[in-house]
């Protein structure tokens, strides 16, 4: 019984995978960006009692590898939009600024980080990039920290 169970269960979930446009790929990964860069903003509104708050804050720094991550495949991806690179810089810069991201997760991004210098020969997205770098030495206060992004200024 457990195999025809399965076997009807595998058969009657199975969906043909949805056919997206690249379009709407790009439009559905830029509006998961937009909501992704907005998240540490709103946590720092939130009314929570100081038990939730710090669970929520740990709930983003774990997080914050994913978003690193993410933001890094579509910055880094030359067949991508300018809007959708510049939502990638936006959404790294909304965390730099509003969330203590663990230590771990900024040396893991370390090569990601490094090289945000090199977008600042990208004249569609300087803007957005001279903002992050910003908020990365600011995040990084400590000049112990910053003296690794030194030799890149």
């Amino acid at each position: 019984t457990t195999s025809t169970s399965t076997s009807s269960l595998s058969s009657s979930s199975s969906c043909a995978p949805l056919s997206v446009s690249a379009r709407e790929r790009a439009a559905r990964l830029s509006a998961l960006l937009e909501v992704l860069g907005a998240l540490p903003a709103q946590y720092d509104r939130l009314r929570q009692s100081s038990t939730r708050r710090q669970l929520t804050q740990e709930r983003l720094a774990h997080g914050s590898q994913s978003m690193l991550a993410l933001a890094q495949a579509v910055v880094w991806e030359r067949t991508a939009s300018e809007q959708l690179r510049r939502c990638g810089l936006l959404c790294v810069q909304q965390w730099l600024r509003h969330m203590e991201m663990p230590a771990a997760v900024l040396q893991a991004a370390l090569p990601f980080l490094l090289s945000l210098f090199e977008l600042l020969s990208c004249d569609e997205l300087f803007e957005e990039t001279v903002d992050c770098l910003v908020e990365l030495f600011a995040y990084s206060a400590d000049p112990a920290a910053c003296a690794v992004f030194v030799p890149h200024v």
